[in-house]
């Protein structure tokens, strides 16, 4: 057989082992043109498991299977935060009813972008003015100048927990009663008409708490009252041991040039040093931008 014929079979053969794309008539009533539609053979097997496949490692890679992983973010490695945002939900006063005892069971939830977790305060039960635990309702946020770019809206959201069975235990499901979204630029800015700014610092004399009324995002729910709340920077453990060891360091080799004997031959000192949380924060005010999450401006 001729090369030039053998290879035209190759050929043939070859391109009858393709996926056939195939068109049928569908026909409808006399009246109506008839239409074709355009028929595919099904993709082969281990082509839809690697499709598949891929489609999984991609939404892994994105949020460990949990949403779309855009506000996830990770500091710099081996980076430590500038200091810890503090935040305590305190009360709720004049929420919403939703259970037929005219009350509500109303509990709140707190995230800030890009942190990952969502933390929750304890359920207040039978009540429209709850007040919340301290020791259970304060938490912290580590603050990364690498992240300060991607700092979203601090968000409370206050829900109410309906409980179900003879006993009561347990959730059966849980009822929005409204949030308050804050922006970075609010922060400390949100107080009583006439008084001053609040101080930064979680422990300063300044630091006072303040009242938000709760918006609604939602069309089906009306939201009324407000959340007390209380925002102030404490200084990060790891931050705080960076300066000791700075302090440390600098204090050592002063002593070794002038001759005496350095602090490394003496009780180990550690110096208190304090953090400017003014500097912090104008640093992360200076980077931050304008977060595109809709939430509800705070109203005072």
């Amino acid at each position: 057989m001729p090369p030039k014929t053998a290879k035209i079979k190759n050929a043939l053969k070859s391109a009858a082992r393709l996926p056939v794309r195939r068109r049928r008539t569908v026909s409808s009533s006399s009246d109506s043109p008839t239409a074709t539609l355009p028929v595919t053979t099904t993709p082969a097997t281990g082509h839809t498991r690697s499709f598949k496949k891929g489609l999984r490692v991609g939404r892994i890679s994105l949020g460990n299977g949990k949403g779309s992983g855009r506000n996830m973010q990770s500091p710099l490695e081996g980076e430590s935060p500038l200091a810890l945002l503090r935040v305590q939900v305190v009360a709720c006063t004049d929420l919403l009813a939703k259970d037929r005892n005219g009350f509500s069971d109303p509990f709140a939830t707190i995230s800030l972008p890009p942190h990952p977790t969502r933390h929750s305060t304890p359920v207040s039960k039978r009540t429209l003015n709850p007040t919340f635990p301290a020791a259970q309702s304060t938490f912290d946020f580590p603050i990364y100048l690498s992240l300060a770019d991607r700092l979203g809206v601090l968000e409370v959201v206050v829900w109410d927990k309906d409980y179900f069975g003879v006993e009561k235990i347990g959730m059966g499901r849980k009822e929005y009663l409204g949030e308050v979204g804050i922006s970075l630029e609010d922060w400390f800015s949100i107080r009583e008409p006439g008084e001053q700014l609040r101080a930064l610092g979680w422990f300063e004399e300044g630091n006072t708490t303040f009242s938000l009324s709760l918006a609604s995002t939602r069309s089906n729910t009306n939201a009324q009252g407000s959340v007390q709340l209380k925002i102030g920077f404490v200084e990060a453990p790891k931050h705080q041991a960076h300066h000791q060891r700075f302090s440390l360091a600098k204090e050592t080799v002063g002593a070794a040039r002038e001759g005496i004997e350095g602090v490394f031959g003496k009780e180990e000192k550690y110096p208190d040093v304090e953090v400017d949380f003014e500097e912090v924060y104008g640093e992360l005010l200076k980077r931050s931008r304008p977060s595109l999450v809709n939430i509800p401006p705070p109203l005072q």
